[in-house]
C-alpha cells in the first residue's frame, strides 16, 4: 500500500486495518461540507463493522438498482445510453434521493455511440435493433468461437478478442 514501507511484513489483519484507516480518511477527497464528510465516515464505519463481524448501527444498504435510476429520473434507457448528461443526472438524482450506503454507478449502461463505432454485435439495444422504448438490452445468441479457435483464445485472450472475435 502506498506510503507503507513494510507492507509485505504486515499481517493480513494489520493490512486490513490500514485499508480501513485509508478508507475512512478518504485522502484526496474534497467533501462539500463537514456534514457530508461525517455522513461518508458513518457509512464507511457501517461496512467496517460488518467486515469485522461487529454489530453496525444498522444493516448497510446496497441497492441493485440496474437501470432504475434512469426510469426514476424520467429517462429511457436509450436516452441515457446516448446522452451522458442525462445519464449523470439520473444517477446523481438516484444517489441523492435514496442515499444508499454505497454509490450506485451506471456500470450496466453501455455507451450507445461507442457500441456503434465498435460494430458491437453481441447485443441489441434501444434504437439499435430493438424499439426505442425497450427497457433493457437483448443478447444475440450465436456461435462466436469455433472449436479450432480455443487454443488461440487460451494462448492470448486479448489478441483473440481484438482480432478474431
Amino acid at each position: 500500500m502506498e506510503g507503507v514501507s513494510n507492507w509485505e511484513n504486515l499481517t493480513w489483519q494489520e493490512k486490513r486495518e490500514l485499508r480501513f484507516k485509508r478508507w475512512l480518511e478518504a485522502p484526496g477527497v474534497k467533501f462539500a461540507s463537514s456534514k457530508a464528510k461525517e455522513a461518508y465516515q458513518k457509512r464507511v464505519m457501517r461496512f467496517i463493522k460488518v467486515i469485522r463481524l461487529e454489530k453496525p448501527d444498522r444493516v448497510p444498504v446496497i441497492l441493485p438498482a440496474g437501470y432504475y435510476p434512469a426510469i426514476y429520473a424520467g429517462y429511457s434507457l436509450k436516452e441515457v445510453m446516448y446522452d451522458y448528461r442525462k445519464l449523470a443526472d439520473a444517477w446523481r438524482r438516484f444517489n441523492r434521493d435514496f442515499q444508499p450506503d454505497t454509490l450506485q454507478a451506471p456500470g450496466l449502461v453501455y455507451p450507445g455511440r461507442v457500441l456503434e463505432m465498435l460494430g458491437h454485435k453481441l447485443h441489441k439495444w434501444p434504437g439499435h435493433g430493438i424499439g426505442d422504448d425497450a427497457q433493457m438490452y437483448q443478447y444475440v445468441e450465436g456461435i462466436y468461437m469455433k472449436p479450432e479457435e480455443y487454443d488461440d483464445f487460451m494462448e492470448n485472450p486479448t489478441d483473440y478478442w481484438l482480432r478474431v472475435f
